[in-house]
């Protein structure tokens, strides 16, 4: 038993997962480039057209921000996550996740939204001590859903977590309440003194929230159908897990895994009604099955099946880049 968990142990080592997501980032590069999403982006609208953003800076800018997104992760599991020795594995398999989907590589607004979300998340953690991070938890939340409107319904959870830590009282609400509405007004604002179109674009940005359309297929072949099968029914396993461990971890850490887990199962909601922005959606909801992921394989101690569910995703991710470069 123990040589088999040895040898299962490789694939859980950060060097060894380092090796696979060079590999990853590499081959993604060979996946043919369909441009720029036209997605529109509320924050950058006027300022600059991501659709007219060369292919260079497309991938400059995101490979930053995600880069960025795994530091964020690294700083934070430190902090409420209690990574220690195993502090650099949590970034790596983030953006093993996030490679996934090689449209990361290109600049989107969800890119840009999703170390907003992550760090939104940590304040929320020391809200209750700290006026200014309970009043930051909100207003980066809300600059988020300006980079990616289908994000506006994060901010709901983002209230609910910051209110819950605090408390509820009439001073919070008008405190979360200016925190999220601030970004908005400020945004309007500008419109109208520079452009005139504060109306027109407060409906365009309804129109984002409201488009849904569920019917909508978002995978590309039937590789993707089964890794992101693959996919939903290893992190279920580890929300399982870490709700079975719960009473057992610091109330902190506890209270952090499962925000973690209600973001993961909203962003699962957000993608079954905008199916068609799914690949753009990884760099926000790697975030959370990366937390997850990384606590199931650090602390599932009754076999080793976590390690031979981990396994079979890799294979799995590197059938589906396979089918993706000779489609």
């Amino acid at each position: 038993m123990n040589n088999t968990a040895s040898r299962y142990s490789l694939f859980s080592n950060p060097a060894f997962l380092l090796m696979v997501l060079i590999a990853s980032w590499i081959s993604a590069g060979f996946v043919p480039y369909a441009g720029n999403e036209s997605h529109w982006i509320p924050a950058l609208i006027s300022v600059t057209d991501i659709s007219q953003l060369s292919e260079r800076w497309s991938m400059y800018i995101a490979t930053g921000l995600l880069i960025f997104n795994a530091f964020s992760l690294y700083v934070i599991g430190l902090k409420r996550l209690n990574t220690g020795k195993n502090k650099f594995l949590l970034p790596v398999i983030y953006l093993i996740f996030v490679l996934v989907s090689p449209s990361v590589l290109y600049f989107s607004g969800s890119s840009a939204a999703a170390s907003l979300v992550l760090w939104s998340l940590y304040f929320i953690t020391t809200s209750k001590q700290s006026d200014l991070h309970f009043f930051i938890s909100g207003f980066l939340a809300s600059i988020a859903a300006l980079f990616e409107p289908a994000l506006v319904l994060l901010e709901f959870l983002i209230i609910g977590f910051a209110l819950k830590s605090r408390g509820i009282s009439a001073r919070s609400l008008v405190m979360m309440f200016s925190s999220m509405m601030i970004p908005f007004l400020f945004m309007l604002s500008v419109r109208y003194l520079l452009y005139q179109d504060a109306a027109i674009f407060t409906e365009l940005f309804a129109e984002a929230v409201l488009s849904a359309d569920p019917m909508q297929i978002g995978l590309q072949s039937f590789a993707d159908l089964v890794l992101y099968l693959a996919l939903f029914v290893v992190l279920l396993s580890a929300v399982w897990h870490i709700a079975e461990k719960r009473g057992r971890f610091k109330i902190e850490k506890a209270r952090t895994l499962t925000r973690f887990a209600l973001m993961l199962m909203l962003m699962l909601l957000i993608i079954m009604l905008f199916p068609g922005k799914m690949s753009s959606f990884a760099p926000v909801i790697s975030i959370p099955a990366a937390v997850l992921m990384n606590e199931y394989l650090l602390n599932y101690e009754k076999s080793n099946k976590h390690k031979i569910q981990w396994i079979i995703l890799l294979a799995l991710m590197l059938v589906a880049r396979l089918s993706e470069i000779i489609r």
